[in-house]
């Protein structure tokens, strides 16, 4: 393979729960192109309730519709 050929991704960093968002937290000031997505990330982790699991009532309506909200956004800049 000569040099310039090789276009495959080598590695992949994966970050989830609060980790992702202490990273995003971080990164947040220095984005640019991808500054509404971590913001839509962000405003997720302190509303979203993500550490919250539907017991047998579920989760109040409102949560729901939130979290559908952040969910669409994140589509929609993709």
């Amino acid at each position: 393979m000569a040099i310039g050929e090789h276009n495959k991704q080598i590695y992949n960093l994966v970050y989830d729960g609060r980790n992702a968002h202490q990273v995003i937290a971080t990164l947040a000031p220095h984005l640019v192109r991808k500054r509404l997505e971590a913001q839509i990330a962000l405003d997720f982790y302190a509303y979203g309730q993500p550490g919250l699991h539907p017991g047998p009532k579920g989760a109040p309506k409102e949560l729901w519709d939130f979290r559908r909200r952040c969910y669409d956004k994140l589509r929609r800049l993709k």
